[in-house]
């Protein structure tokens, strides 16, 4: 158990009948704006300082000859590296025929399955708002605010508690008594409940949402007032409970926290997460929205990460070749290691090399060595023996172990 304590003081609630109307009972707030703030204030918050605000009184950076040389070289490497690997010619991509209910991702699977997804939920994390408080510094009951977690049944007539999770009590005493200062107990109770404030035209609303979405993730909260409190500061502590069965006017249920719901093929699946691994072999899938009618995914090979790789690689060695024209020989590693890797790939385009069999695979793939010694890539030549890569593993192979001898 967890306890922190907060002031004494007096809640003062705007008791508007528009908003009582609403606070209380289990029905959900029809607050779209306000959920919207709510998610938006959730976010992680990012640094709004410019990067020119940097230290100018530190020198610019300088990068040596060799030390260039020697990053383009190992980039050159790692690509080739990477071409030499199976799963980058094996490489798939799904495609969801409905990206506004559901993604869909692979790295590697069978681009012969069928897929067919219906989503019927999607998971969402229990939130729940508070009376509004006007101003934002109006101060709390007095007393102790109990938090649980575990789930609800569907009525919200019983709670059923997560055994996993630690009870914690936020306790209201004379340090500090303003809404703002719960929400940081709340926060620092690290039960699984993220407090915020929300400020709009219609007042101030403290609003708990779950740290975590799913069924079992919910949250109830209770109250227990000091002895201490007169029956104003009581009620207003009773108001910040969420126990519909047991105190309908608490706080307000906006989304009630419940798992993912999807049938793969037919077959059913329930998550707490909306991501959801492997529901075919190698497939994942993230749920956005529930829809009526099924999503098919087509598993399709992903020609543009082999692509994109031999297009790297091309450039990049290029590169390494102009840096070391460029460079006065030396006796660093880099230019050593840069310059014997130069002189193999030119070997292969020898007069005596026509024939052979890393030679014939490069170019199968589009790319030649130029009479200015630069590597060239004829796009239209990989676009039309991509069919063929399965052997471009086995090019790639031996092009990395030449690399490495």
């Amino acid at each position: 158990m967890h306890s922190v304590l907060i002031g004494t003081s007096k809640l003062y609630l705007n008791r508007q009948d528009c908003i009582m109307a609403s606070i209380g009972k289990i029905g959900k707030i029809d607050h779209s704006d306000l959920l919207q703030k709510v998610a938006g204030s959730f976010s992680p918050v990012r640094s709004t300082a410019p990067s020119d605000e940097a230290d100018s009184s530190l020198p610019p950076a300088r990068i040596s000859k060799a030390g260039k040389l020697q990053h383009t070289l190992s980039h050159l490497t790692d690509t080739v590296r990477r071409l030499s690997q199976g799963n980058t010619w094996q490489a798939s991509k799904a495609i969801s025929s409905e990206p506004e209910v559901l993604d869909a991702t692979t790295q590697q699977a069978d681009t012969d399955q069928k897929i067919e997804v219906q989503v019927d939920q999607v998971a969402t994390a229990q939130t729940t708002v508070a009376a509004t408080f006007s101003p934002l510094a109006t101060t709390i009951g007095l007393g102790t605010l109990n938090i649980e977690m575990g789930h609800w049944n569907k009525s919200f007539s019983s709670f059923t508690t997560n055994p996993n999770w630690p009870k914690a009590s936020v306790m209201t005493g004379p340090g500090d008594t303003s809404v703002a200062r719960l929400r940081d107990k709340i926060n620092g109770a690290g039960v699984g409940v993220i407090a915020n404030v929300i400020s709009d035209a219609t007042g101030t609303y403290l609003i708990l949402r779950a740290a975590a979405a799913g069924r079992d993730n919910g949250f109830r909260i209770t109250a227990t007032p000091s002895p201490e409190a007169n029956a104003l500061q009581a009620q207003a502590l009773k108001d910040l409970e969420f126990d519909p069965a047991n105190n309908p006017n608490g706080m307000s249920l906006s989304q009630a926290g419940q798992d993912a719901l999807v049938r793969v093929n037919g077959e059913s699946i329930q998550s707490s997460s909306n991501f959801i691994e492997d529901v075919a072999p190698g497939v994942d899938i993230t749920a956005k929205k529930p829809s009526p009618n099924s999503v098919n995914i087509a598993i399709k090979a992903d020609q543009e990460a082999g692509k994109s790789l031999v297009e790297d690689f091309v450039r990049t060695y290029n590169e390494m070749d102009a840096e070391l024209n460029d460079s006065p020989p030396d006796e660093s590693a880099a230019f050593s290691s840069a310059k014997q890797i130069q002189q193999k790939i030119r070997a292969i385009w020898d007069e005596g090399s026509a024939k052979s069999n890393l030679r014939q695979g490069l170019e199968s793939m589009g790319i030649k060595l130029s009479t200015k010694q630069q590597l060239t890539l004829d796009k239209a030549t990989l676009d039309q023996n991509l069919g063929e890569k399965s052997f471009f593993n086995e090019f790639m192979s031996q092009l990395a172990q030449m690399f490495n001898s």
